[in-house]
C-alpha cells in the first residue's frame, strides 16, 4: 500500500469516494457491487494523478459493527488492488475510535475526523470534539494512520466562542497531522486558511472544499493541500468520477 508523505514541499491532492449507505441487509452481491464501485473509482483517482483518496462511509447515525467491518474490508481490498495511490477512511458518524479502528484493521494511510475540537449543533443533534479520544486511542493502539481533522465544520453551528486559532492550537496539541479548513464559502475558506497559516506556519493546512481548476493555484498559494471530490464527478455517469477532470485539475495544480 502507498503511504501519504507529509514531510515534503509537494502540495497534496486528496479525493473522496462517497460510498453507498451500509444500512439494511448487505448480501454478498450488494457488497461485491460496492466493492467494484470503490475499486473502479480509486483507479480513476490514481490514474488522474492524485496523492490519496478517502473511502467515505455515508451511513447516517452512529457507527455499527457492520459499518466498521464493511469499511475495513473495502479499504483493505482496494488497497490490495491499487498500489499507486494512498488510501484513507472517513465515516459520517464523526466518531474517532471507529474510524481509527478501521484504519488499523485495513492499514489505511490516513483518516479524516470532522468533529475534532469544540462542540457544535448539527442536524443529528449535539456533536462534541473527539480530539482527546482520538489522541489517546491512536497512541495506546499503536495506530500509524495520519489524522486529518476539521477545525471548523460548515455543516454545523459552533457553540461557545472558541476562535479558529485556538481550535487549531488544541488540534495540534492533540496529535493532528493536517488541519482541514472549510468555510461557508470560498472567500471565507481562504481567509480562514490564511489566519491559521499565519498563526502556525509549520502546520499542514488542507483546504476542505470549494476547489476547482480555476482557483487551485490561489488555494495552493496558501494551503498545503486540498480535498476535491464533487466537482470532479463524471457528467455522464453518476456513479463515477471523471479521469479527464482529475487530470485537468492536477495539471493546473502542478504548474
Amino acid at each position: 500500500m502507498t503511504t501519504l508523505q507529509l514531510n515534503t514541499e509537494r502540495k497534496l491532492l486528496l479525493g473522496a469516494i462517497h460510498l453507498p449507505s451500509f444500512l439494511g441487509a448487505v448480501d454478498r452481491s450488494r457488497f461485491e457491487a460496492i466493492q467494484a464501485y470503490a475499486l473502479r473509482n480509486a483507479r480513476i483517482f490514481a490514474e488522474g494523478g492524485f496523492d490519496g483518496v478517502f473511502l467515505q462511509d455515508q451511513t447516517e447515525g452512529p457507527s455499527t459493527a457492520q459499518s466498521i467491518a464493511m469499511l475495513s474490508a473495502l479499504t483493505r481490498y482496494v488497497s490490495s488492488q491499487v498500489d499507486s495511490i494512498a488510501l484513507g477512511s472517513q465515516m459520517e458518524c464523526d466518531e474517532a475510535e471507529p474510524i481509527l479502528a478501521v484504519a488499523h484493521a485495513s492499514a489505511a494511510s490516513f483518516v479524516r475526523i470532522k468533529a475534532y475540537v469544540g462542540t457544535m449543533i448539527k442536524d443529528r443533534g449535539l456533536v462534541q470534539g473527539q480530539c482527546h479520544t482520538a489522541y489517546s486511542y491512536k497512541k495506546t493502539q499503536g495506530i500509524e494512520a495520519l489524522i486529518f481533522a476539521d477545525i471548523f465544520d460548515r455543516c454545523g453551528v459552533p457553540l461557545g466562542d472558541l476562535s479558529l486559532v485556538q481550535a487549531a492550537k488544541f488540534a495540534l496539541q492533540k496529535g493532528v497531522d493536517g488541519l482541514v479548513i472549510t468555510g461557508k464559502d470560498y472567500e471565507q475558506t481562504l481567509e480562514m486558511l490564511s489566519e491559521v497559516k499565519k498563526a502556525f506556519p509549520q502546520a499542514k493546512a488542507i483546504c476542505g472544499g470549494s476547489v476547482t481548476k480555476q482557483n487551485i493555484q490561489e488555494v495552493f498559494s496558501i494551503a498545503d493541500g486540498a480535498i476535491v471530490s464533487s466537482s470532479l464527478k463524471s457528467d455522464t455517469d453518476s456513479e463515477s468520477w471523471s479521469v479527464e477532470k482529475i487530470k485537468d485539475l492536477v495539471a493546473h495544480a502542478r504548474r
